[in-house]
């Protein structure tokens, strides 16, 4: 009964400032906003009213979006986040049990990423024609692009920003006359490095904000 009671006020409390923080921006903006923020508030009311459970994401819910470059943001497949450091070993004089480790510099592996075929879009193909175009005179075009990780219901609950890439790998469709499955292309992304912003964007600020505010407060009490 008292974890009941403990989802219901939860859930309360996140529609309330789910409502506050999506009047503060109008139209669709806003409805992100107070959804986002209501998903956030909630996940913790749940973790402190309801029994403490968080059910881990489903790899099927996402969606990408580029800067300028597309105007559909469905893709399939999304592979490759990785981020890894260089390991350099070495051996002690007088330790012939184990060597010593030292971590070195770390490096972001590109990103693959695969959407329907559509022959009415060409944006990757003229992205990748424009970095190798050797009688190009503009410098190659680089993307800032996210990749939105969504609960059930489509709304963000997490995100990776990806900073300065640009394709390396475009792979066309197959065509067989004997199959019955969708056409896809595919891409490979390099990219400097990503940031990763646990509970969405909108989630992100409120915290900031939140974390600010009760300096603040702590502040005037001392």
């Amino acid at each position: 009964m008292v974890f009941d009671a403990g989802k219901t006020l939860g859930g309360s409390l996140g529609e309330m400032a789910g409502q506050g923080a999506g009047g503060m921006v109008q139209g669709r903006f806003g409805d992100i906003a107070g959804r986002s923020t209501m998903t956030a508030l909630g996940a913790i009311n749940q973790l402190v009213f309801g029994g403490g459970r968080l059910d881990p994401e489903l790899s099927f819910q996402f969606y990408i979006e580029f800067s300028s470059l597309v105007t559909s943001v469905e893709f399939k497949e999304c592979k490759g986040i990785e981020w890894e450091a260089q390991v350099e070993s070495f051996r002690e004089g007088g330790n012939n049990m184990h060597e010593q480790h030292l971590i070195g510099p770390a490096s972001f592996k590109p990103l693959e990423i695969k959407r329907g075929f559509m022959g009415a879009h060409a944006e990757f193909y003229k992205w990748m024609f424009e970095c190798v175009d050797p009688f190009s005179r503009n410098s190659v075009k680089r993307e800032n692009f996210s990749l939105v990780v969504c609960s059930d219901n489509m709304i963000e609950v997490a995100r990776f920003d990806f900073y300065n890439a640009f394709i390396s790998k475009w792979q066309g469709p197959s065509f067989d006359a004997g199959a019955n499955e969708i056409a896809f292309e595919s891409m490979t992304l390099v990219y400097d490095f990503f940031d990763f912003t646990a509970g969405g964007a909108v989630a992100n600020a409120l915290k900031n904000k939140a974390g600010k505010l009760l300096n603040s407060a702590r502040g005037f009490l001392t």
